[in-house]
C-alpha cells in the first residue's frame, strides 16, 4: 500500500508541491521578516523623533525661562551705548546733590569694553558727614550693580553732638551691557560659550 503512494508520479507531485512551497512561501516569509524589520526600524525612528521633539520643547521652554531671567538681570546694568558714561555720571551726581553734598570733581578712570563693559569713575565730594552717611547708604540700595573700589575721606569739626563735615573721594565701578533682543543673540552667545557677541 505504501508502494502505491510512493509512485514516481506521486513523488514528483510531492516534489512539485515542496518546490512550489519553497518558491511561494519562502519569499512570503522573507517579505514578512523584511516588513517586521522595517516596522521595528520605523518604531525606533519614531521613538527618536519623539525624544528629539520633547527635548526641543523642553529647550524652547528653557530658552523662554532664560530669556525672562536675562531680561530681569539686564535691569541691574546700564545700557552699553554712547551715553552710558553720561547716564552714570548724571545719576551719581544727582544722588550726591540730592543728599546735600557738593561734588567737587568727577573723573573717568577706566572704560574696559567686553561682554560686560566695566566703567570706573572717581567722584570728589564735600559736605556734612551725616549727609555723606545717608548718601553711601542710598548708594548701597542703588538699582544698578555698583562696586565701591576705593573710598577715602577726612572728617573735620567732629563733636559729641555733631558729626562735623567731610571731604573725600570715592571710586566706583559700574557695569554696562547690550541687551539680548533676539533668539539669534541668545543662540550666538550660547554658541560662543556664554560670551555676549551682540553688536559685533
Amino acid at each position: 500500500m505504501l508502494s502505491n503512494y510512493m509512485t514516481q508520479k506521486n513523488m514528483l507531485l510531492v516534489l512539485a508541491i515542496l518546490v512550489g512551497l519553497k518558491f511561494a512561501l519562502l519569499p512570503l516569509v522573507s517579505w514578512q521578516n523584511a516588513k517586521i524589520d522595517e516596522l521595528s526600524f520605523n518604531r525606533s525612528q519614531l521613538a527618536k523623533i519623539d525624544y528629539i521633539a520633547s527635548s526641543g520643547a523642553k529647550r524652547i521652554n528653557a530658552l523662554g525661562t532664560l530669556r525672562k531671567e536675562i531680561t530681569v538681570a539686564e535691569d541691574y546694568f546700564y545700557l552699553d551705548d554712547d551715553s552710558a558714561k553720561l547716564a552714570i555720571q548724571r545719576d551719581l551726581e544727582e544722588l550726591f546733590v540730592r543728599n546735600n553734598l557738593i561734588v567737587t570733581g568727577f573723573n573717568w578712570v577706566i572704560d574696559s569694553p567686553g561682554a560686560i563693559r566695566s566703567l570706573r569713575a572717581t567722584l570728589f565730594f564735600k559736605g556734612p558727614t551725616k549727609n555723606m552717611v545717608a548718601t553711601f547708604w542710598k548708594m548701597g540700595m542703588w538699582p544698578k550693580v555698583i562696586r565701591i573700589v576705593e573710598w577715602s575721606q577726612q572728617i573735620q569739626n567732629y563733636q559729641k553732638s555733631k558729626l562735623g563735615s567731610t571731604q573725600g573721594f570715592v571710586t566706583l565701578e559700574f557695569y554696562a551691557l547690550n541687551p539680548m533682543n533676539s533668539e539669534a543673540d541668545i543662540l550666538a552667545a550660547e554658541a560662543s560659550g556664554g560670551k555676549r557677541v551682540v553688536g559685533e
